[in-house]
């Protein structure tokens, strides 16, 4: 059977014999591997951005229900980015964001809310002229919606704790020392970052120090939540930029 469809790259492995396999999410089956041949002559270009991190696709391959790798017969680009690729923040951000959606979204069935948020973010990451330093933390919070995962954000009143693991907010009568708790500032923050969109990440102002812990809370939940999910190389990356 031949099928269409749109793919989001988030990982691609180039092998010995000359082609590549693709993790990609699609909007027709969810995740999926692929694997394409090097191409020549016109058809060649482009063909290394659209195996970059978080490039988006349109695909066409013959289905075969019993192979684990499906052969795409075309790939193209379906969004041409501007600045993501060539520009170092951007790139490591889709690089991060590239690998947390490899480790986190696994079903193999069509999601067309966490397709368009998927693809949403990719072009608004290319595009943002403001707030780029933010993008990942907000990524972070509205994917936490489609992994099931989204905090309890409605018991929240000023001086209150957050429970990482209950998800959400505890009175202050416990130790804030406790591991498992977000500090009253910190729980506040959670609540602002919460507000924001990619439209509005510029007004959140933190310097690197504030983001890289932001970000590490945001990781500590996640992996409290998502055992299965382990480390994240391309964090490391994150927290060397943004001053």
């Amino acid at each position: 059977m031949h099928q269409k469809s749109e793919g989001i790259v988030l990982r691609a492995v180039k092998c010995t014999n000359g082609t590549t396999i693709l993790d990609l999410y699609t909007s027709a089956i969810g995740r999926m591997q692929c694997s394409i041949g090097k191409r020549g002559g016109a058809h060649n270009k482009g063909y290394g951005m659209t195996t970059m991190p978080l490039s988006v696709l349109n695909i066409e391959y013959e289905v075969h229900h019993t192979a684990p790798i499906q052969r795409l017969k075309e790939w193209r680009l379906a969004y041409t980015p501007t600045e993501t690729p060539f520009h170092p923040f951007k790139g490591s951000i889709a690089l991060f964001v590239a690998e947390l959606l490899l480790r986190t979204v696994y079903e193999q069935e069509a999601n067309p809310a966490l397709f368009a948020f998927i693809k949403q973010s990719v072009i608004a990451l290319d595009q943002c002229q403001r707030g780029v330093a933010n993008f990942h933390l907000v990524f972070l919070m509205h994917l936490a919606h489609f992994l099931g995962i989204y905090p309890n954000l409605t018991t929240y009143e000023e001086g209150k704790l957050f429970h990482l693991e209950e998800a959400e907010f505890i009175a202050t009568t416990l130790s804030e020392g406790n591991p498992l708790y977000l500090g009253t500032a910190e729980a506040k923050a959670l609540v602002q970052l919460a507000r924001l969109s990619y439209r509005t990440m510029h007004l959140f102002a933190m310097n690197r120090e504030q983001r890289n812990r932001s970000l590490a809370l945001m990781m500590d939940y996640y992996r409290i939540h998502l055992p299965g999910m382990g480390e994240l190389r391309s964090i490391e990356i994150l927290q060397q930029l943004f001053v």
